[in-house]
């Protein structure tokens, strides 16, 4: 009984392996799709008053960045809590969960809640905003930066911003209000770098940062994008040009695989038994 038993085993622990990072990144977009429905459901409840409200204090502290000149550090090796400050952790805080909204990057399949901060709640459960950068409602002279890890066993994150290219296009969404940005510039910087992600006052920037290369995280990889107008190519992409396809194909094949190899073993006893039969 045991002989029979232990390659079955076998073969269900190798599928196992094979299939945690699928499932562990299904779980954890599940988890982070449902944050994104709950600020959703929230920003519905927003009427036109409210919401305007809310961007006129976003459009406020992003002014006064162009007034006070702040100079930004590197969110991974400067900590700071999730909001440090009172009034920013209040400004676009609808639900009082920390999220603001949220970053979707159709190219690598990544949607993302954004949180204030980049405490290491925010940056290993979504995207965390820069505190110091614009906040991501768009407008001339702002420049908002998003920053979030690579590598985690159990989330994708920004493990693929290596894969993007000059022209993919990311978007972002505060209450129910979609802004599309066109990647203009990638660049590989040192962590005290922080030049790339100064204000421009005629531009309307947005960047993506994390730790490069993966698994050591010793530079920063700065993605940045410019707004643009919504073009037939980045509607497409935001309806969802790719989809799972590919990840559902790899488990089906390790299922596959697994379900061959056992009819396989299954098969060559079955012959044994009857040669020693017939022996």
């Amino acid at each position: 009984m045991r002989q029979k038993i232990i390659p079955i085993l076998i073969i269900l622990f190798g599928f196992a392996l094979l299939s945690y990072p699928f499932i562990s990144n299904y779980m954890f977009e599940k988890s982070a799709g449902s944050t994104i429905k709950s600020y959703e459901k929230q920003a519905k409840t927003y009427d036109q008053k409210q919401k305007e409200q809310a961007f006129r204090e976003a459009e406020e502290y992003n002014k006064d960045l162009i007034k006070s000149a702040v100079q930004l550090t590197d969110p991974f090796k400067v900590k700071k809590s999730n909001g440090e400050t009172l009034i920013y952790n209040n400004i676009l805080n609808i639900d009082h969960s920390g999220v603001m909204g949220y970053l979707e990057i159709p190219e690598i399949r990544v949607k993302l809640p954004i949180y204030h901060g980049t405490g290491d709640f925010a940056i290993c459960n979504g995207a965390g905003h820069v505190e110091g950068s614009s906040f991501p409602i768009g407008g001339k002279g702002t420049h908002a930066v998003l920053s979030s890890h690579r590598g985690l066993p159990g989330a994708k994150l920004f493990s693929d911003l290596d894969k993007l290219k000059v022209g993919d296009y990311f978007t972002i969404t505060v209450l129910r209000q979609t802004i599309f940005y066109q990647i203009d510039r990638i660049d590989i910087v040192e962590p005290e770098e922080t030049g790339l992600l100064a204000l421009d006052k005629e531009k309307d920037y947005c960047t993506l940062l994390t730790c490069t290369p993966y698994g050591i995280n010793t530079k920063r990889l700065l993605v940045r994008g410019v707004r643009c107008e919504v073009t037939e190519r980045a509607e497409s992409i935001l309806t969802g040009e790719k989809t799972y396809r590919r990840w559902y194909a790899a488990i089906g094949l390790n299922v596959l695989v697994a379900g061959m190899i056992l009819c396989w073993k299954r098969k060559k006893k079955k012959k044994r038994i009857n040669i020693n039969e017939g022996g």
